[in-house]
């Protein structure tokens, strides 16, 4: 016999959008990368901003990440490569 007292289960609250490891999504890359206060953090903690590992360069990426960027994230990025934060 079915319980007919029985609530549906509550919908669980919308998640922050992140990466698997905790950084970025992928999709927002280029938007993370205008701006500079992020970039800066990203640099000062050393933590990558897409995977979140040590040892990043100037743009808050580290070397792997960097390999896998596309043309446009790739200019997006070559910014802080060329001139960081200024």
């Amino acid at each position: 016999m079915r319980n007919v007292l029985r609530r549906p289960l509550p919908e669980e609250p919308p998640k922050k959008p992140v990466g698997d490891n905790g950084g970025v999504p992928r999709e927002r890359l280029i938007e993370v990368l205008k701006m500079p206060k992020v970039v800066a953090n990203a640099v000062k903690t050393q933590r990558c901003l897409l995977c979140r590992s040590p040892e990043t360069g100037k743009s808050g990426l580290c070397r792997i990440c960097r390999a896998y960027l596309n043309e446009t994230e790739s200019e997006a990025a070559q910014t802080y490569e060329r001139d960081p934060f200024g």
